[in-house]
């Protein structure tokens, strides 16, 4: 899938379709932080989640946000601004990443419903969790299963993953389980999910933190 030629200011495409992972676009700087392009197709890490893997032509950078908010692709050289490039990211790890964030909205969803209060969260792979802040005396015996269910349930439903501004946030709301301003990237429905494990339960530094794994479904 490929989109053509941009507006002159950088635009996030990256938050509009979490599935487009190559553009052909312009480049809008160049220096020695490296090259942002105006088609932003490369998400930085940020809000618990890490970056992308990407390229410029052939060149391999990781992104990171440098002045006036750009996202720079670090590593490029010998570009200027006007040049026609092939940005790409990494589609497997971009499939992962989403996955593994939205699934981390789901479990704070079902949370939420035994009255935890969200206090963190890791959307790493390998390290994916979510903290809370329970009412003194939870008893922690079941949570992960009640947890599971709850998440087996949404996946179960198929709901909708959206995303809207509202109040100059970007608020990404799955379905009427969940709702939070997040800057991630995200799966279409719960049915892009493959599966979605809660794998411990347990209390660290006076939070509860709820450790979890989620793939990706192969695309059709």
């Amino acid at each position: 899938m490929v989109h053509q030629i941009a507006p002159a200011v950088q635009h996030p495409i990256y938050l509009e379709d979490s599935y487009l992972t190559e553009v052909v676009t312009r480049v809008l700087s160049a220096g020695e932080a490296g090259v942002a392009v105006r088609d932003n197709l490369f998400h930085p890490q940020g809000g618990g989640q890490p970056a992308d893997r990407g390229w410029i032509g052939d060149v391999e950078g990781v992104p990171v946000r440098g002045d006036a908010g750009l996202v720079y692709l670090a590593g490029p050289t010998g570009l200027a601004e006007g040049d026609v490039v092939r940005a790409r990211v990494d589609a497997e790890a971009r499939l992962l990443h989403a996955a593994l964030h939205t699934a981390g909205h789901v479990v704070d969803g079902v949370a939420r419903g035994l009255g935890w209060t969200w206090a963190g969260n890791n959307h790493f792979p390998g390290q994916a969790r979510i903290e809370f802040t329970a009412p003194e005396g939870f008893d922690l015996t079941d949570a992960a299963s009640q947890i599971q269910a709850g998440v087996d349930a949404a996946v179960a439903a198929d709901l909708t993953v959206t995303a809207t501004e509202r109040d100059g946030l970007r608020v990404v709301r799955v379905g009427d389980l969940h709702e939070a301003p997040c800057g991630g990237t995200h799966v279409r429905s719960l049915a892009d999910l493959a599966s979605v494990t809660v794998s411990g339960v347990k209390v660290k530094k006076g939070r509860i933190r709820v450790s979890y794994t989620a793939t990706h479904r192969p695309l059709r």
